[in-house]
């Protein structure tokens, strides 16, 4: 009967009662808003689900960003490193377990059990986050002094035990389903030693079996006709790439001289500690030297009809503002921009979502496209639609736009086409 009793109490029941200042109590309501209202530490234990098939598809760069852009101790140079901070150590060493989620429509709930960084003897710390399913993490707390803060230690630990769940599961074959928390074991004791006692060398690696042979070097022929032969292939080898006599063809269309500049390359270091007044006056510098003649727009939208799956699609809207953020672009305070939209003007690829519903759409769109093709057909001269890439705009070179198609008639000419699935 006592088990019973533990799954319907929480894993902390009353520590929203026990906060002590007013701003606190109002914090932690406006973070229980993307779940519904529910307090973590208050849902019964039966209703959490212990399967990393539920977690939401959390990365590096997620994690990455909300240490970086949180109230968190962490800078980017740290987090280039992230495996040397002590945050990811403590996952490393096993000091997360027990990782449970709960579902909100499109968000993920996780919380876990992680052990206080000093005090092994005490009793764990209860962080948790919220995520949407695509990754994004949107709020966090912790039961720690600095938990207020949403970005101490302990939720970095769990933020980036979950990134590592994530990459196992995607990476993992269906036969290897029962392998999936391979991860760090958890630790519940860490027990004590004498100095002397401990043995602080990396676990060394098993001697190689691998028997020496002796194998003739090839000649000059037979290096280069084999080089050759791989040149054939249908994909690069990158080996080829470091050889003078093949590396020409390795050279990124991105950089090709008859593409306009990725704006990317105008990032100066020096100006990174800049006051406003200096920064408004490089960029106009640099403004004045952005051009895109005609010819580069063609080329580029013609090489950037894949759209999302072409790199250099991305590359040339590094930077520039693009129709889905013209607006955000134009209603943020110049002296103040918004972070997040400074990233995804900035890093493109970074910036990418994918949920249920876009990925419906995509999937639905070509018949979309189709059906309004035979509708317009009867009612046009010629009409046809035709797949569009990036335009460039040749007059304010910061800006671009990427239509869903173009539309060609002999009774009204050429236009843009987007479409919406519903």
């Amino acid at each position: 009967m006592a088990a019973k009793a533990t799954t319907k109490r929480g894993l902390l029941p009353g520590y929203f009662e026990n906060l002590q200042q007013k701003e606190s109590k109002e914090r932690y309501l406006e973070k229980l808003k993307s779940i519904e209202g529910q307090d973590p530490y208050e849902i019964p234990r039966k209703e959490w689900i212990d399967d990393v098939d539920c977690w939401p598809d959390v990365t590096y760069i997620n994690v990455g960003m909300y240490l970086l852009f949180a109230a968190s101790p962490y800078t980017q140079e740290q987090l280039m490193s992230y495996k040397s901070l002590d945050c990811y150590q403590n996952f490393a060493n096993g000091w997360v377990r027990e990782v449970m989620c709960k579902k909100f429509g499109e968000n993920r709930l996780l919380i876990a059990k992680v052990n206080h960084s000093q005090r092994m003897s005490e009793k764990p710390l209860t962080p948790w986050v919220v995520c949407e399913n695509s990754g994004k993490v949107l709020s966090a707390h912790c039961d720690c002094m600095a938990g207020l803060g949403e970005s101490c230690s302990h939720v970095a630990s769990l933020l980036w035990a979950i990134e590592a769940g994530c990459k196992r599961r995607d990476s993992l074959t269906v036969t290897d389903k029962k392998a999936y928390w391979v991860l760090p074991t958890s630790v519940k004791t860490v027990p004590y030693a004498r100095v002397k006692d401990i043995n602080f060398s990396k676990t060394p690696r098993s001697t190689s079996t691998v028997k020496p042979s002796n194998v003739t070097p090839p000649s000059e022929t037979e290096l280069t006709n084999f080089l050759n032969c791989i040149k054939d292939c249908p994909s690069k080898p990158a080996l080829l790439s470091l050889i003078p006599a093949h590396s020409d063809f390795y050279v990124p269309k991105s950089v090709n001289p008859e593409l306009p500049v990725v704006l990317s390359s105008l990032f100066d270091n020096s100006l990174a500690d800049a006051d406003y007044p200096t920064l408004l006056k490089k960029s106009e510098e640099a403004f004045e030297l952005l051009q895109v003649t005609k010819k580069q727009q063609e080329l580029v939208e013609e090489k950037t009809r894949e759209q999302a799956s072409s790199r250099l699609w991305f590359r040339m809207r590094t930077g520039r503002i693009t129709a889905s953020k013209f607006k955000n672009a134009c209603h943020t305070d110049p002296a103040c921009p918004s972070h997040s939209l400074i990233m995804s003007i900035c890093h493109p690829e970074m910036a990418r979502f994918n949920t249920e519903a876009t990925k419906w759409g995509c999937h639905h769109e070509k018949t979309a496209r189709d059906a309004y093709c035979r509708y317009q057909k009867e009612k046009h001269i010629n009409f046809t639609v035709s797949d569009s890439g990036l335009f460039l705009s040749t007059e304010h070179p910061f800006l671009g736009a990427s239509p869903d198609g173009l539309v060609t008639c002999e009774c009204c000419g050429t236009g843009g086409c987007e479409t919406k699935v519903f």
